[in-house]
């Protein structure tokens, strides 16, 4: 479940997927300064999620509770960034999907993300 803004009921629905997938923008609106703290304090037990934080990163939690940190790729410049976010949200259920393993999951996001910055447009990424 993608949860980019706050919306009415959203909260009531967190439960229910495998995955849950956190904006910043979210975390701001809900008073949180920091992707720990939020996974900390929204996600039930025994959901993963993950919350992409731009320049530092991502991070996530297993559904044990673990929390997990992948840096962001270092680029020589940035070139466009409409559409990360949707790739790094693609690239996370792929990978969640395929191993269930967090630490690889955010790894593999950030790695396409930063790809995606680095060029214009989508084309070519996989």
């Amino acid at each position: 479940l993608e949860v980019e803004k706050p919306r009415p009921g959203i909260e009531a629905l967190f439960g229910y997927p495998d995955l849950l997938l956190f904006s910043r923008v979210y975390a701001r609106a809900r008073g949180f300064d920091d992707a720990v703290a939020l996974l900390g304090s929204v996600v039930p037990e025994g959901v993963a999620a993950c919350c992409a934080w731009g320049e530092q990163g991502a991070w996530g939690r297993d559904a044990q509770g673990h929390i997990f940190h992948s840096p962001a790729r270092v680029l020589e410049s940035v070139v466009d960034t409409l559409g990360a976010g949707d790739v790094f949200n693609a690239a996370s259920i792929h990978s969640w999907a395929s191993v269930a393993d967090m630490q690889a999951c955010l790894d593999e996001a950030n790695a396409l993300a930063g790809r995606k910055c680095a060029q214009v447009g989508l084309s070519g990424l996989v």
